[in-house]
């Protein structure tokens, strides 16, 4: 069986497009046994991605909302192209990061850090990553060093627009205007285009890493009373956004650490969350790491007043 990796050949048969993180695209010739997994390992190969670090990565897919869906490993994508309205088209997919560690020092490879860098740049540009003003400056400086680097004090405008093209969050705007920020990023940018790429990028890493929105995917969702929420997952748990309607605001509300969530059930096309009761004799400074309502200083400038609970749950005693 020939490599089924091809460079954009004329062929009858089905496709697929993978677009990976660092902006490469590879075309795939679909035949009948052709797994997500085998796909997977050809990517892994190409990028040079070792064996333990190639399961932090998956295949995925957008809908028209933006959502990423995840592809089992075991999915024939013969039959999945199939299944579409263009059975003899290209099926387009994306090689993203699915799970993110604590720490980037926890991967093996430098060709897996680079991607990690890649996807939580993307995060940062679609305003999913919450950070604190300096934090974001400091980012948005290491990005246009990486990305720009011969960029001067009269183009950082324009250097800023490449590496943020959906400009910055509103939170940001909210306390700084275009033009301090643009000046607080050139002020940092000036440091950090004499170092090495790779440092940088290990650096950009690192600072994203407080955030507590760091490595998660975020999902248009609607509350129990039908109000639109965003559902964020990730290895530290559920975290609950409000967005708000006149300021574009993305606001923490709720989260759910994993060690108090005791179930998750799906019915009726609704999420709930069966969450454990602390027990009695438990010191109040360990419910307080529990707690539901978030109260991170990290976060405060995205903070509001809550008004609604945005997910269902059922507590359990333990």
């Amino acid at each position: 069986m020939g490599d089924p990796i091809r460079t954009f050949t004329a062929t009858k048969r089905p496709k697929a497009l993978i677009r990976l993180l660092d902006s490469q695209q590879i075309e795939v010739v679909l035949h009948s046994r052709l797994s997500v997994e085998d796909v997977l390992r050809l990517v892994a190969e190409k990028l040079g991605l070792s064996l333990s670090d190639s399961q932090f990565f998956c295949l995925g897919f957008s809908d028209h909302l933006n959502n990423l869906h995840w592809l089992d490993g075991s999915v024939m994508l013969y039959d999945l192209v199939a299944s579409t309205s263009n059975p003899k088209g290209t099926l387009t997919l994306s090689h993203h990061v699915r799970f993110f560690v604590e720490t980037i020092y926890e991967v093996q490879c430098a060709s897996t850090a680079k991607l990690f860098f890649f996807d939580i740049h993307n995060q940062l540009a679609r305003h999913e990553l919450l950070v604190a003003s300096e934090d974001y400056f400091e980012l948005v400086a290491i990005l246009v060093s990486v990305f720009v680097p011969d960029c001067q004090e009269h183009t950082i405008a324009e250097a800023i627009s490449r590496v943020m093209p959906l400009s910055h969050p509103p939170y940001i705007l909210l306390k700084t205007d275009q033009s301090d920020v643009e000046k607080k990023v050139f002020e940092k940018f000036r440091y950090y285009r004499r170092l090495p790429v790779g440092t940088g990028m290990i650096s950009f890493i690192k600072l994203a890493e407080k955030s507590e929105s760091y490595g998660y995917r975020m999902y248009e969702a609607l509350n129990e009373n039908n109000d639109k929420c965003i559902l964020s997952i990730g290895y530290k748990g559920i975290y609950i956004y409000r967005r708000s309607r006149h300021q574009n605001l993305i606001t923490p509300y709720l989260a759910y650490p994993w060690r108090v969530i005791d179930n998750l059930y799906y019915r009726d096309k609704k999420f709930s969350i069966e969450i454990r009761e602390p027990k009695k004799n438990q010191s109040n400074e360990n419910v307080a790491d529990d707690v539901i309502l978030i109260n991170d200083r990290q976060l405060s400038e995205a903070f509001s007043h809550p008004t609604t609970q945005a997910i269902s749950f059922i507590t359990n005693s333990t």
